[in-house]
């Protein structure tokens, strides 16, 4: 189980054992530096790899499992908050970005600031469990 951790600037990720819902170990996968925005919304991929929305860094960025940088999409705006693989085939890449607290001045810059994004990133997501409940 992956945890962003926005204070610390970082992606965080535990053992879970499915049939009592307990974690354990937790341990730091990612780092990212203050200068690439804060991580806040996440997503996985059909490989395993970790795609953070970074807030205020205007960008999606993959690291692989075990926290090695291995792309980004950038984005007109710098809010970026939170991403997810969707479209029929999962390969679509579905971004949000924020507009609250910018500056006339930076609305202005950033007019597209609050959308949603669609992209496709050449690879696709990992399908979600059906719920049982």
């Amino acid at each position: 189980m992956y945890f962003i951790d926005s204070a610390t600037q970082g992606v965080d990720l535990f053992d879970y054992d499915i049939s009592t819902g307990a974690i354990s170990n937790r341990r730091r996968v990612v780092n990212i530096d203050k200068a690439l925005g804060m991580p806040d919304g996440m997503t996985i991929d059909e490989a395993g790899n970790i795609w953070v929305a970074c807030w205020g860094g205007g960008a999606v960025r993959c690291y692989s499992p075990t926290g090695v940088q291995l792309g980004e999409v950038l984005f007109p705006v710098s809010q970026v908050s939170s991403c997810t693989f969707g479209g029929p085939e999962l390969s679509d890449l579905y971004v949000t970005s924020a507009a609250n607290r910018l500056s006339t001045g930076q609305l202005a810059k950033q007019p597209l600031a609050g959308a949603t994004f669609v992209c496709s990133p050449g690879v696709a997501g990992m399908s979600a469990p059906s719920f049982g409940g």
